[in-house]
């Protein structure tokens, strides 16, 4: 054989035997496209090779909702998705370049691998990403000791912990990944509301 190509792109190659090459890809450059050996005979038939993204760094490696992070590695040019954990909500996102796109956190992800497609195929994150909480309101905005307040937000799944102006709050019922519900504790005093789960604490921005 006297040529590896990809698409326009030639490869370094090595015989291996009559029936074997061996080849390495370079770390950009490179997308799915046709493989075609050359030797004496002539040029071989196409070949599609599928060339998955590769996930080198993801920055940084928490983040709530609405919030962008940048995720650098290589071939990320024609980019068609991307997702967070096992969510299906694909976010938003922009290529930047064959080795680096931001992509900004869905309202629907879950902790866990960033995943991106390309027409190679899927790749996965080696490192988990943390989704933090977010309060985006609660209501009623004010109450007597008892009252059952409704904490709306995102990631809130999970949460073990409510506190009304820095008073731990009872749960009351079972979290959901958008709302909390809580009964305002007897010594409660005017303050912000925050809630905490495995991943981290939320504040609201105003104050009940």
């Amino acid at each position: 054989a006297s040529a590896l190509k990809l698409g326009t792109t030639t490869l370094p190659l090595s015989a291996v035997s009559a029936t074997e090459l061996e080849t390495t890809l370079p770390g950009s450059g490179i997308v799915t496209g046709s493989l075609t050996v050359t030797t004496p005979g002539g040029i071989s038939a196409p070949l599609q090779l599928k060339v998955r993204p590769t996930i080198a760094n993801v920055t940084p490696a928490s983040a709530a909702a609405g919030q962008q992070v940048t995720i650098d590695g290589q071939t990320f040019s024609g980019t068609t998705k991307v997702t967070f954990g096992s969510a299906t909500a694909t976010a938003l996102f922009t290529v930047v370049n064959a080795s680096q796109l931001k992509a900004t956190v869905p309202n629907g992800a879950v902790s866990g691998p960033i995943t991106v497609t390309n027409a190679g195929g899927a790749t996965a994150s080696s490192s988990s990403f943390s989704v933090q909480p977010k309060i985006t309101g609660f209501t009623p905005a004010s109450g007597v000791a008892g009252t059952i307040v409704t904490i709306n937000g995102l990631g809130l799944a999970g949460a073990s912990a409510v506190s009304f102006g820095g008073v731990e709050a009872t749960l009351s019922g079972a979290p959901t990944a958008t709302a909390v519900k809580a009964l305002v504790p007897a010594s409660a005093e005017v303050g912000t509301l925050a809630v905490t789960t495995s991943e981290g604490t939320a504040a609201s921005t105003t104050t009940f």
